[in-house]
């Protein structure tokens, strides 16, 4: 089932290049950049602040009081040069919900992420060109698996952290498609926490806090206006291990729709897939609150926003 998930998103991918199109990263990570005519440096940035709240007094059909908030920013710095292409992206995401009130009062986190990237490549044609890339990734608080144990974080920051450096080819036939090809990428995954460290968390062995893989790199990215206001971005990053099951290849795929209102108001609509064959992820697959099984899954996150957005 999953080597027919990889051919269907490669195929989908390839027929993305046929459309002639270039984007960067997602989620609004999922950030186009724009080819400059002139050399120097092109900047921009996007803030967004979402809500959402509900409040029930003697409300017969019952309901649980609740608010949410997440903030989201992205940040972009690109150099052009004659020769040289040098593209920075980061993205810092956060979200929290309350619900209930007294003793009854829950705090979740439902967003958490940092990310930054830093691309830098000599122009081979328009189209082509030789690329270094560096990414790392890793989130601000503990998080938790409320379903299984709301008690013992399951992460924490640097627990993961991810560092990928990759050298390869990034080619870009149009203004909303790439194609970074890298043979030649390590892959450090963190876990700077002693308890999930001594679990093996994140596919480090246990009691060990740092792995390093060796492999190869693909992303493909890709962007449209499908109607007008109504914008969609995706990526696709695939990573095989030379060393260690080189078939076993790590999927991430993120999907962000975004439908412009106005000037100031927006709503997204995201998702992110996961699939990581080294890290073993808890469920109580009989649902007696005891966790039972340890093995990699599928991993899913969406998000549906609507808020406040400013770009510049």
């Amino acid at each position: 089932m999953m080597k027919k998930t990889i051919f269907l998103l490669l195929v989908l991918a390839g027929l993305s290049e046929g459309s002639r199109a270039q984007v960067t990263e997602v989620e609004p990570a999922l950030t186009v950049v724009k080819l400059a005519d002139t050399t120097g440096w092109v900047t921009s940035g996007q803030l967004a602040l979402n809500f959402a709240q509900s409040s029930f007094t003697n409300w017969n059909s019952g309901g649980v009081n609740a608010w949410s908030v997440n903030g989201l920013s992205n940040f972009n710095a690109t150099y052009h040069g004659p020769v040289w292409l040098w593209e920075n992206n980061l993205v810092m995401g956060y979200g929290i919900l309350s619900q209930g009130q007294g003793e009854q009062r829950a705090v979740m986190k439902t967003d958490d992420k940092f990310d930054l990237s830093s691309k830098y490549g000599r122009r081979v044609n328009d189209r082509l060109n030789l690329t270094a890339l560096v990414n790392f990734r890793t989130q601000f608080a503990d998080g938790f698996d409320y379903a299984v144990d709301s008690t013992n974080a399951i992460s924490r920051l640097l627990a993961p952290g991810y560092l990928l450096g990759a050298v390869g080819v990034d080619f870009k036939p149009s203004a909303n498609f790439s194609a970074f090809l890298a043979p030649l990428t390590s892959k450090t995954t963190f876990v700077l926490d002693e308890r999930l460290a001594a679990m093996g968390a994140f596919g480090v062995d246990s009691a060990q806090s740092v792995r390093v893989e060796f492999g190869g790199y693909a992303k493909f990215a890709f962007q449209k206006e499908l109607v007008e206001n109504v914008h969609l971005l995706t990526r696709l990053d695939l990573f095989s291990n030379y060393l260690n099951n080189p078939q076993n290849i790590d999927i991430s795929w993120e999907i962000l729709l975004n439908l412009k209102v106005n000037s100031f108001l927006a709503a997204s609509l995201g998702t992110h897939m996961l699939y990581d064959d080294d890290v073993r992820i808890a469920a109580d697959t009989d649902d007696d609150g005891v966790v039972d099984s340890r093995g990699p899954r599928l991993q899913f996150k969406q998000v549906l926003g609507l808020g406040l957005t400013l770009a510049f």
